[in-house]
């Protein structure tokens, strides 16, 4: 990978005016040696008048030096924030290792540390960049041999080594080498260690969280789900203070469309979350309509068709075993007709056949009948417990054409962001919605996940959902955590946790404690009064069959007597 060059004639047409116009002595030095020393390709960055809206494909450096003029503290700082902004906006390498050397030498041993300390600090703020050396040159006089000896200081840090890093205030920065013009070389520590964090001394992170569910869902007793499960891990890991704040947050749960995001920002997606809509079951179907409803036309047809081909059959049987045989069988034409008819209820009949051709018969019609009846009435008593639906939407076409509220819940802010707040407005719609007892004529767009917990704690207690999902995914986003400014030893540390969470199969027991949590707050109270039990709704049916039987019953009677009123006036 290449080396990214920063010197102060590379910033001479800055607007600052604080660098200088033509290359310094030192800058000639410092390229000669790179163009007869080195072999590692360089590419020289410097001042861009809209250097933000430069491309992010551009050359992505494994390391960077930067030759900084000695000028005042303030001025110094302002130099040093345009040299790492060009570094994080065009480069994009948090990793990469920086060498930050000034040409001029500081005054004494205590400005070396009061330099470093400004070179190591805005280049952790301004740059998120941690692997970061500073270079100081101070001049000293040998007492003995009375020669000005050129010193070089290389100064870094450890997280471990300062007071609070979640203020991200370096307070301890240390001499890591030094060398001499006299040759001599003492180096007290490695230069670009890997810094890992191990204990935050209880420091507070802040974290910002989307009710997101099943990723970050609201309960009384604060947030839970998945992410939060795992930032929890994390604090007890690395030894931190997890704090809710949406003020400069330095974790930000659930984050979506992070394409565009740096290295060390979001860690590995394990999860992909679709969204579609969420759209109203079909319409109940009348409970009247199940009696007639269970069987199709043509079923309907072809019983009627065997019902009365049995009995004609069964009529001829009777008429021609009493012509030709011993047996005296019925053969009045209503008896066997309703004789046809109470087998097919399951009901004995009395008649006597013989011959084999007739008991074969016989056998058929009554194992017929033995599978309509028992499949009718498993149809009927399961249509009487959940009535059926008419089908309900499946397309996001027929969704735009129906009178159905459609709510848009779920919107991005832009990549490695959280969500907007568009969804908590849709609380009171989607929430109450999808947990409600009863219908509602709203559709609103969410993660599919959502609906397989939804569906499980549904099914486990034995209720119908009152919403389904179309058939279609409209959407498909990865989900992560983002983090920022604790550059790649924060991140690193979570997301090595996060893997090990997720192949342990630790996450697949959470998810199913939270299906649990889930039941317990919104199902509890209301399952209680939706146990399944047979109401005067689910037999409506029934009674007006009675009421139409009846009706016909009294009908006929009264045609009856008065039929025979007039026939006893005739005569």
């Amino acid at each position: 990978m290449p080396i990214a060059i920063q010197t102060p004639s590379t910033w001479s047409k800055a607007p600052t005016n604080i660098f200088p116009s033509q290359n310094s002595y030192e800058e000639n030095i410092f390229f000669t040696w790179m163009n007869k020393k080195n072999t590692i390709p360089y590419t020289i960055l410097g001042y861009m008048e809209n250097f933000k809206n430069a491309s992010e494909n551009g050359p992505k450096p494994g390391s960077n030096i930067l030759l900084v003029p000695h000028q005042d503290h303030s001025t110094l700082w302002i130099t040093l924030k345009s040299m790492f902004y060009r570094i994080n906006y065009n480069s994009r390498s948090i990793e990469a290792k920086t060498l930050v050397a000034l040409l001029e030498p500081a005054r004494s041993q205590r400005d070396v540390l009061r330099l470093s300390h400004i070179i190591l600090q805005t280049a952790f703020n301004e740059g998120q960049l941690e692997n970061v050396v500073a270079i100081i040159p101070l001049v000293t006089l040998d007492q003995g041999s009375k020669q000005y000896i050129l010193n070089l200081f290389a100064v870094n840090w450890l997280p471990e080594e300062q007071e609070n890093i979640c203020t991200r205030i370096i307070t301890n920065p240390k001499i890591a080498g030094l060398w001499t013009s006299q040759r001599k070389k003492h180096q007290y520590r490695e230069l670009f260690p890997k810094k890992t964090l191990t204990d935050m001394k209880q420091c507070s992170v802040r974290i910002s969280a989307s009710s997101f569910q099943p990723y970050v869902v609201e309960f009384e007793d604060g947030i839970g789900g998945l992410f939060p499960k795992i930032i929890q891990v994390a604090s007890e890991v690395l030894n931190f203070k997890p704090v809710v704040s949406d003020e400069t947050p330095f974790v930000i749960i659930p984050a979506f469309s992070f394409g565009g995001n740096d290295e060390c920002t979001v860690t590995y997606p394990y999860v992909r979350a679709d969204f579609t809509w969420y759209v109203p079951s079909g319409e109940q179907i009348p409970a009247w309509r199940n009696i007639i409803g269970i069987f199709t036309p043509t079923t309907w047809f072809l019983v009627l068709l065997a019902f009365i081909l049995r009995t004609v059959t069964q009529w001829l049987l009777a008429i021609a075993s009493n012509r030709f045989g011993n047996t005296q069988m019925e053969t009045d034409f209503v008896c066997v007709l309703m004789s046809s008819f109470s087998s097919q209820l399951g009901m004995g009949c009395k008649e006597n056949y013989k011959g084999s051709f007739v008991v074969f018969f016989f056998v058929l019609w009554i194992y017929y009948c033995l599978q309509i009846y028992t499949l009718y009435q498993s149809s009927l008593f399961g249509c009487l417990l959940k009535p059926t639906e008419y089908p309900p939407i499946k397309t996001l076409k027929e969704l735009q054409e129906s009178d159905i509220e459609m709510v848009q819940c779920i919107e991005f802010e832009g990549p490695g962001t959280k969500l907007n707040v568009t969804r908590d407005k849709c609380r009171k719609y989607a929430g109450d919605s999808l947990y409600n007892t009863k219908v509602t004529n709203i559709a609103f767009f969410d993660i599919l996940l959502s609906y397989d917990m939804y569906k499980n704690v549904h099914k486990a207690m034995g209720m119908k959902t009152k919403y389904v999902t179309l058939e279609e995914v409209l959407l498909s986003e990865y989900t992560a955590i983002f983090t920022r400014n604790f550059g790649c030893m924060f991140y690193n540390k979570l997301n090595t946790i996060q893997h090990r969470l997720y192949s342990s199969g630790i996450v697949n027991q959470w998810m199913r404690e939270m299906e649990e949590r889930i039941w317990r707050k919104n199902f509890r109270e209301k399952a209680r009064d939706d146990v399944d039990a047979l109401k005067l709704s689910h037999l409506q049916g029934v009674f007006y069959l009675l009421l139409i039987g009846l009706m016909l019953g009294l009908i006929v009677f009264v045609v009856e007597h008065i039929f025979g009123c007039v026939k006893s006036a005739l005569k």
